[in-house]
């Protein structure tokens, strides 16, 4: 390998870098393997295939490689770019080292411009090689696959979206790299004054799922800088920076993007630094970089056994030979000797999935986590194990993992490992993935204290929150109240909810043990009390003190009904079936799951049986149902389940209440206010067009407001406030987000 000297290029490209090189010599590699046998094509063997497609990918992109070191002034040969390569493909007699000898030789050129190795080429910037994940993250959606006496490449989209992968946009990498790096980093450090900044002085630096190296290449960076100011030359800063940076990946082809980001970056620097002599051969075996499961049985201390045990024995990559020399060469065992402990940053951008999707099974479960519990929270759970006293993690999340059920025992192990410092409440566009996402950062065995906060792709600066030791023992919900602009309430109340009535949720035994007994009604004609057919009210049909069965459609078990009945008469077939309806043909109040209010609507008759998910509340004494009602619409209940469950739904403006968090609300303690609440509720519900149901529920939020302690007392004399905004912020508010008439 050797390098050509080259003038200044600081130039970027507009599009990705190499991407019609790689697919082209994605489809020329696929072209050279031999057929795929009878019992691949004909059982279609996804694991053969997927492994065939990794094994390509990793050759493409050191193909790829060896093009954008052209681009920079180094010259690589094919054999140089794949040696040191470890295939694993079962398919007998694969030649993909030979065929890719041969797409190089052709490569040049291909797109129809100047090849990328060529002298009069723009060159590579820095910022390219930044943008180097994006090529993975487009290549997820390319699926190798055999037919008939061939394999070839098709557009599936599934597998970016299975895996929960989506490229980390730059400026998040950056703010919680300050957020987790620096702050470690400018701890003093045992150096002595004259002498290299070496390991383990420099923090140690892990991305449990690092896909590209969206993280650790501008660590990498960050690192080299900090050990630049203390005089080392830049061959032996970037080998100390690339010692302390270390990455693992389910995806062994995206490691091998990861590495070459890595050696390209590295060069890049290097060359710009017009180094003198000879890069040591040993630059980039320091950077390590291990194909395995984060948080299934992986076995850290085999893995990184530098950083967890004294005197342990490290496994090297492939180190980038002398460039005036020039030879990848395979890279061996060695020793590093290094004080134990773990990690000084865990930092990232795990994968999203919840434990249903997930594509691999671990060996065992992990403690604490739940049937549901998102993937990326399991990471968080697993860092504070993996990040050393003193240490910082920063994971982006969703934000669902602030206030749902399931991701409670991750939230509980972060208050018993340390504080939460800041968070990033992301916006919708800022991610292709259609999830809401938060990023949360936590010092290791710090006492929680002051929460930073930001807002969107701008990190829009937002108040400071201040924590009590103590209060994030349950949901962090709270934390996300200004960024979605919801105004933080806190209701203090002896008695809640469920000291009133039942507040019951239905499953999937309900919602396909209907299907026999629905059928479609005449919306002209309802059914009466006592009558032996019942009005199906899903979700979609309940809005603020009011039923839209048979005045707006809904879709049920895949179909769309205007006026859906369940035949009661079918349901006595199935006893078990029949108890439920009779148990749900009670006074009652029905409570749709989502929506940009808490969406009630009384059913003082019994007549309406719920479809899931509709939570049914039932009054201990049925005369309380308008009162039940008026809690359920009161503007303070609403802000509070706002706060508290924030990120709990889909859509981060809608409210998510389940059955048990119902409950959990607290009643008011002004109980004559409440009593005409309960009155105002039930005109509204009564009302005769829209309009004034509108303006009754504006009077009745009012009402409720005073009874929870907001605003003034019929009388006129101010009341003193519960702690929270004033009232009337929490109406407008609340009366912002009222379905319009």
């Amino acid at each position: 390998m050797s390098r050509r000297r080259q003038g200044d290029r600081s130039g970027t490209t507009s599009a990705l870098p190499g991407t019609a090189f790689l697919l082209a010599a994605l489809e020329r590699l696929a072209d050279a393997l031999p057929p795929p046998g009878a019992e691949v094509a004909e059982a279609r063997d996804e694991g053969a295939a997927d492994r065939c497609r990794a094994d390509l990918l990793a050759v493409g992109y050191r193909l790829l490689f060896a093009e954008l070191a052209g681009a920079s002034g180094l010259t690589v040969s094919t054999s140089e770019a794949v040696a040191g390569l470890a295939l694993a493909s079962p398919v007998p007699d694969l030649p993909v080292l030979d065929a890719a000898r041969d797409v190089l030789g052709v490569g040049r050129g291909l797109g129809g411009g100047p090849g990328l190795g060529r002298d009069d080429g723009p060159g590579l910037g820095r910022d390219d090689v930044l943008r180097l994940g994006r090529l993975h993250e487009e290549v997820l959606d390319w699926q190798l696959v055999a037919e008939q006496d061939r394999w070839t490449w098709r557009r599936e989209g599934r597998l970016r979206k299975a895996g929960g992968s989506y490229f980390t946009p730059a400026a998040l990498v950056d703010h919680l790299l300050d957020e987790t790096l620096e702050p470690v980093a400018d701890r003093p450090q045992d150096v002595a004054h004259g002498q290299p900044v070496l390991p383990p002085a420099l923090p140690r630096v892990l991305d449990p799922a690092c896909g590209a190296g969206a993280f650790l290449l501008p660590a990498a960076r960050r690192l080299t800088a900090r050990v630049r100011a203390g005089g080392p030359g830049p061959a032996e800063a970037r080998r100390a920076a690339l010692a302390a940076v270390h990455g693992v990946d389910l995806d062994p082809a995206v490691l091998e993007l990861a590495r070459i980001g890595l050696w390209l970056d590295t060069w890049l620097d290097l060359r710009d630094e017009d180094a003198p002599g000879t890069v040591p051969a040993d630059v980039m075996l320091e950077v390590t970089l291990v194909a395995g499961d984060s948080v299934g049985d992986l076995g850290w201390q085999r893995c990184f056994p530098d950083v967890f045990v004294d005197g342990g024995v490290g496994v090297g990559d492939f180190e980038l030979g002398d460039f005036e020399a020039g030879e990848f060469a395979a890279g061996e065992v060695r020793a590093v000797e290094t004080a134990p402990g773990g990690f000084d940053v865990v930092v990232g951008n795990p994968p999203f999935a919840n434990q249903l999707e997930r594509l691999t099974v671990r060996a065992r479960p992990t403690a604490g986590v739940a049937t549901y519990t998102d993937l990326s929270a399991v990471f968080l759970l697993h860092a504070l194990s993996w990040v050393r006293p003193g240490g910082r993690v920063g994971l982006v999340q969703p934000q669902s993992v602030l206030s749902t059920r399931d991701a409670a025992p991750v939230r509980q192990a972060v208050t018993a490992a340390g504080a939460v410092t800041s968070l990033w409440v992301g916006e919708s566009g800022l991610f292709d993935a259609a999830v809401p996402t938060c990023a949360v950062v936590v010092a290791h065995g710090a006492t929680q204290d002051v929460v930073r906060r930001w807002r969107g792709g701008t990190f829009e600066r937002l108040p400071d929150r201040a924590v009590e030791a103590g209060h994030l023992t349950r949901e962090w919900g709270f934390l996300l109240a200004a960024a979605l602009g919801v105004p933080e309430v806190a209701l203090v109340s002896s008695r809640t909810l469920g000291d009133l009535a039942d507040c019951t949720a239905d499953f999937r035994d309900q919602y396909y043990g209907l299907e026999p007994a629905v059928r479609e009604s005449d919306p002209a004609d309802p059914p009466t009390t006592g009558g032996r057919v019942a009005p199906l009210v899903t979700a979609g049909l309940i809005d603020p003190a009011v039923c839209l069965w048979g005045l707006r459609s809904t879709r049920f078990l895949k179909q769309q009904w205007q006026a859906p009945v369940v035949d009661l008469d079918v349901l006595e077939e199935d006893p078990a079936l029949a108890g439920w309806a009779a148990r749900r043909l009670v006074p009652k109040v029905l409570l749709a799951t989502q929506g940009r209010v808490l969406e009630a609507v009384a059913d003082p008759a019994g007549m309406w049986l719920p479809s899931v998910p509709v939570v049914t509340v039932r009054p201990h004494d049925p005369a309380d149902v308008w009162r039940v009602l008026a809690v359920l619409l009161a503007p303070p209940v609403c802000a509070l389940a706002a706060t508290r469950y924030a990120g709990s739904a889909l859509n981060p403006a809608s409210i998510k209440l389940s059955a048990k968090q119902a409950a959990a609300l607290p009643l008011p303690t002004d109980e004559e206010s409440w009593g005409r609440g309960a009155d105002e509720v039930r005109a509204a519900q009564e009302a005769a067009t829209p309009a004034e149901r509108r303006e009754l529920l504006l009077r009745a939020g009012a009402t409720m407001g005073r009874a929870y302690g907001f605003g003034v007392d019929p009388a006129g004399a101010p009341r003193a406030p519960l702690p929270g905004p004033p009232g009337d912020d929490v109406l407008a508010w609340w009366s912002a987000r009222l379905p319009r008439v």
